[in-house]
C-alpha cells in the first residue's frame, strides 16, 4: 500500500497538495485564444453543458470563437444559465441548449 504525503506550510492560504505549484490562470500552451487553437466557424457539443467545469469548457470553446455551441443537459434552468453566461461574452457565438438525458 503506498501512502502519500502532503506537506503543508500553515501560514499558506493554499491548501495542501501533493504538487508543488498551483495554477489559477490558464496555461499558455492551452490558451483559447491562440491562433493554432482556434474553433472559428466550428460546430461543438458539449455534454453535461450545466455543470460548473463543462460550462467553462464552452466559454473555452466561446472564446476559441467556435460559431455554435449545442449544451446538452438534465437541467433547462442550468443549460439557459450557461447559455446567458456564454453569450454574454464573445459577440457572434450561438449557445443551443438541449435537455435531455443520455445516460445508459
Amino acid at each position: 500500500m503506498r501512502t502519500l504525503s502532503i506537506e503543508s506550510d500553515v501560514s499558506s492560504s493554499e491548501p495542501p497538495s501533493p504538487t508543488k505549484a498551483v495554477h489559477h490562470d490558464t496555461y499558455e500552451a492551452i490558451d483559447p485564444t491562440k491562433s493554432e487553437l482556434s474553433a472559428k466557424n466550428k460546430r461543438v457539443l458539449i455534454t453535461g453543458g450545466g455543470s460548473a467545469i463543462r460550462r467553462a469548457i464552452a466559454k473555452a470553446f466561446a472564446t476559441a470563437r467556435a460559431k455554435e455551441i449545442a449544451i446538452t443537459g438534465r437541467t433547462e434552468a442550468a443549460l439557459l444559465e450557461t447559455k446567458e453566461l456564454i453569450e454574454s461574452e464573445p459577440p457572434g457565438v450561438t449557445v443551443t441548449p438541449i435537455v435531455a438525458d443520455i445516460s445508459i
